[in-house]
């Protein structure tokens, strides 16, 4: 990344989902390397709590993150996460959805019960959460011509066994990222996806 790019990130508020391990961590340990604010969510807070002592330890400014234990699932939650980041901070400057889950299975291996609770259960987090959150974070972006980042799969467009569903909310993913670039980049929003 360029110096520019780095400097122009330093002091953003960036909420990051599903920050308490894999992809989400890694993301949020590098904006907090560069100077960012960041915002670290997550369902166990032994894994946020240490995540943000990370990030903490890693900020040139020693930006303490605000951790907020969440499950994305519920949609009280999700609100909670948007007003507790505006509560704190004021303003969102970027918002980082990776929190997904992956319960996929083949549909032989499955009662149609089990299939319809894992298709609610990914739906909710990978998809819906995904869409709430960046409803209720444009007005926010839109103030600060901020950032979506959606993570994505190459499930989207690339199937594998035992991943339908995953595959099904990926690509959901991929088509809310494309339709919010088209409505909120005139109101000078960038959203991007990352496979």
């Amino acid at each position: 990344m360029s110096s520019e790019l780095l400097k122009d990130l330093e002091n953003k508020v960036v909420i990051v989902t599903g920050s308490s391990s894999g992809i989400g961590e890694a993301t949020a340990l590098l904006f907090a390397k560069i100077g960012s604010k960041v915002v670290i969510t997550g369902r166990n807070e032994d894994r946020v709590l240490k995540v943000s002592q990370k990030c903490e330890s890693l900020s040139p400014f020693q930006f303490k993150p605000l951790t907020v234990i969440c499950d994305l699932s519920i949609d009280e939650d999700v609100k909670q996460l948007v007003n507790k980041t505006i509560e704190k901070f004021g303003s969102i400057d970027c918002l980082v959805t990776a929190a997904g889950i992956n319960n996929s299975d083949l549909l032989a291996n499955i009662s149609d019960s089990e299939l319809l609770q894992k298709y609610d259960i990914v739906m909710r987090v990978d998809v819906r959460s995904k869409l709430l959150l960046c409803q209720l974070c444009s007005p926010y972006l839109a103030q600060t011509k901020g950032s979506i980042v959606n993570i994505s799969s190459v499930n989207s467009i690339k199937p594998i066994d035992g991943f339908l569903v995953h595959a099904m909310s990926t690509a959901a993913v991929d088509m809310l990222t494309k339709s919010l670039a088209l409505e909120l980049g005139a109101k000078g929003v960038r959203v991007n996806s990352v496979k």
